[in-house]
């Protein structure tokens, strides 16, 4: 990776990061102020305390995907062990997603190659839940592109 895509790369994963970070301080500074604290009702409390932890659930996915990405990222070599039926497996992951995602291929359903197949889950995985949570996070009503 050139010095410059690394430093973009660095900027979107801070930027990614950085959403789910500010909720949680400003969730932290609200519990931690005793006038706001004791004027919530327990619903509200109990929705700051959903938000926090999803917030953190966020985070913590965002940071194991950047660990398994810098991972593969920094190695030379992967064992190409596995025999893999593509279809099926692009098929089982696009099945695991939040929202129904179309799967379409030119290759026969037979067609096997030999790859790591724990390393071509994981990416098909991150590309995949990434470009669903884009989906879902759409503002406009082109959900359907």
């Amino acid at each position: 990776m050139e010095k410059n895509e690394y430093w973009k790369f660095l900027l979107h994963v801070t930027q990614e990061l950085r959403t789910p970070l500010h909720s949680l301080y400003c969730f932290s500074e609200v519990m931690q102020n005793k006038d706001w604290r004791e004027q919530m009702a327990d619903d509200e409390r109990e929705e700051f305390y959903r938000c926090m932890d999803n917030s953190l659930s966020d985070m913590n996915q965002m940071i194991n995907t950047l660990v398994d990405l810098s991972y593969y990222s920094s190695i030379d070599r992967l064992e190409r062990k596995d025999r893999v039926l593509i279809n099926r497996l692009c098929e089982d992951v696009a099945k695991e997603q939040d929202v129904e995602v179309a799967f379409e291929s030119d290759c026969p359903d037979y067609y096997a190659f030999l790859t790591n197949r724990e390393c071509l889950l994981k990416v098909l995985r991150i590309l995949l839940k990434g470009a669903c949570r884009r989906v879902n996070d759409r503002k406009d009503q082109s959900r359907q592109a």
